[in-house]
């Protein structure tokens, strides 16, 4: 008995990315990716796409979806003559992803994680705990927990669309990137293993990323506000999502190389810092792009 895994990482719009890949791997596959892989997990807008698929939604649909929606969803909520209100209220308003989720999960009868078609996974952080708390669709404890509320606190940044208020637990939470599990690819092959499979099949497709390497001499000109900038404030984000990618890649590389019955697959692709951004709706083409230049 063969398990297979698809693992899809955090990082806004730029799921574009990821969707692009998904599509062009289901075409390779010959079949559709839901009826292919056995358990889906994500974070953030890995969440989002995983939950879909779950669902039985085609990539397709799911593709479509964030290009149609992507630019309206980063649009700021607040008004440019409001500054007042830019500083205490999130960004952008998540209903926007909420109201065009709930149509494609409406449309394949899913509410709840106990309606999921597949194995669905997605990470949030608790912020009253600093804890990252995996939901799954086959726990007793969140059978019957909306989809939407499980993947909204997955994708719930704090400047993007705030935290996600949990009235039942009288908690917080916060998006799942901003722990250790933006790529949750080690949970995922865990999970898998949990059902005492003969093989694992674990896939990870990312959204892509950029060096944040920087020279010896670059970082010895770094005064404190220097220091601050570069590995804080500009590139804070970008290293945390790297350090991640890189430390959950190569563990799952380490585990092959020592288990002839686990396989591992990753898609990603190396992309100007420029348009590496959460919000980047300016960049829709060009993740299309980067996406279609990733080899399957």
């Amino acid at each position: 008995m063969k398990k297979k895994v698809l693992v899809l990482s955090g990082g806004g719009l730029l799921g574009i990315i990821t969707t692009t890949i998904l599509k062009n791997l289901q075409r390779k596959l010959g079949v559709s990716l839901n009826d292919y892989f056995d358990i889906f997990i994500g974070t953030s807008t890995g969440a989002i796409i995983a939950s879909m698929l779950s669902a039985g939604i085609d990539i397709e649909v799911i593709h479509k979806m964030y290009v149609d929606n992507g630019p309206n969803i980063f649009t700021p909520q607040n008004s440019w003559w409001l500054p007042w209100r830019k500083a205490t209220r999130p960004l952008y308003d998540r209903d926007r992803v909420r109201n065009p989720m709930k149509v494609l999960l409406d449309s394949v009868g899913v509410s709840t994680m106990k309606d999921l078609k597949r194995r669905f996974i997605c990470t949030s952080v608790n912020v009253l705990t600093n804890e990252n708390v995996y939901f799954k669709s086959t726990s007793e404890e969140y059978a019957n927990l909306s989809v939407l509320d499980a993947v909204t606190r997955s994708y719930s940044a704090t400047l993007y669309f705030g935290l996600f208020r949990d009235d039942v637990n009288k908690t917080y939470w916060t998006d799942g990137g901003t722990g250790l599990g933006n790529f949750p690819i080690i949970p995922g092959y865990m999970e898998a293993c949990s059902l005492n499979p003969d093989e694992i099949e674990v896939t990870a497709v990312g959204t892509g990323y950029s060096k944040t390497n920087c020279s010896f001499k670059e970082a010895s000109s770094w005064e404190t506000f220097g220091q601050l900038w570069n590995l804080y404030f500009q590139n804070g984000e970008l290293l945390a999502r790297s350090q991640v990618r890189l430390e959950q890649v190569n563990a799952m590389k380490w585990i092959c190389s020592r288990n002839k019955n686990v396989t591992f697959n990753y898609y990603d692709i190396e992309i100007p810092e420029k348009i590496n951004k959460l919000d980047g709706k300016d960049y829709v083409l060009d993740y299309i792009k980067y996406g279609n230049s990733v080899q399957i």
